[in-house]
């Protein structure tokens, strides 16, 4: 199933600027705490930072 996710996180190098952003994870749990880990290692990933939080989670229709 795809879900949307917002989050946000910030570059120790870019002081306290606040990066938002939303993302798709495609995964077959409906468990909240696995959709909030793939979705925090594919940021991590993708903008180099080590510490995400997440928001919303929306599944798409």
């Amino acid at each position: 199933m795809k879900y949307m996710v917002d989050y946000q996180f910030t570059k120790p190098d870019q002081g306290m600027q606040i990066h938002k952003g939303s993302i798709e994870v495609d995964i077959e749990s409906d468990v909240e705490s696995e959709i909030i880990q793939k979705a925090k290692e594919i940021v991590m990933e993708k903008e180099g930072v080590t510490e995400v939080k997440v928001g919303l989670i929306s599944p798409e229709c």
